[in-house]
């Protein structure tokens, strides 16, 4: 795994408001900041939708057999911003019974997605190089806190557009109540992390996965 953590910093503000009672004690908020998480981009009021944006970070794992997949950041062939992120495999001839990836965004926390499951998705941008595919050989799983996973595999219809092109960003959306959530008897309110599981060989680039939603406005 690989690990690095920046301290976010804490600002202060003169608009504070402060309420006490017998039963109950509240802490000093900040008039500024309760409106601009208000304001937040969000999905039926949930907020966590970054998976992954940017950096390799402490919320960021791979399988440890080097001998079967690498990742490393990359910043030549980006979809947003500055960094992107790198991943080869070969699971065949590497020898490995299992090999993948997880994000545990929004700093590990529980992440209740039981409100948004019919209605958003997980929409992944990725880059080929080299060539053209045919198919991505990938799985995908959400997982709670009890360690249980609602598994779904890449299937075309998911693909944003006819076919995958090499040397060039394409996407997909794996809707969220594809995810066999009842049937796995994973919690999608207690949510932990988003898993990629690697099949056969390949070298994709990462970019920019979120939860979108799948209401057209």
């Amino acid at each position: 795994m690989i690990f690095s953590q920046t301290d976010t910093a804490q600002y202060q503000k003169m608009d504070t408001i402060s309420l006490n009672g017998k039963l109950l004690s509240f802490q000093n908020r900040n008039l500024y900041d309760i409106q601009e998480e208000a304001d937040k981009e969000n999905i039926n009021g949930f907020y966590a939708l970054d998976i992954f944006s940017e950096n390799i970070d402490k919320q960021v794992w791979i399988s440890p057999e080097k001998n079967c997949v690498q990742f490393s950041p990359e910043n030549k062939f980006v979809f947003e911003g500055q960094n992107a992120l790198n991943v080869n495999w070969d699971k065949i001839t590497g020898g490995c019974k299992w090999i993948g990836m997880g994000f545990g965004w929004d700093n590990w926390r529980p992440k209740d997605i039981s409100a948004i499951v019919e209605t958003a998705g997980i929409e992944i941008n990725f880059y080929s190089p080299g060539t053209d595919l045919n198919n991505l050989p990938l799985a995908f799983a959400l997982e709670d806190y009890s360690g249980s996973q609602a598994y779904v595999g890449y299937a075309p219809k998911y693909l944003t557009s006819p076919k995958i092109k090499a040397n060039t960003w394409n996407s997909f959306i794996l809707p969220l109540k594809d995810f066999p959530f009842t049937a796995s008897q994973t919690d999608p309110g207690n949510t932990k992390q988003f898993i990629i599981q690697f099949e056969a060989d390949g070298n994709i680039i990462f970019d920019k996965i979120k939860i979108v939603s799948l209401i057209k406005k």
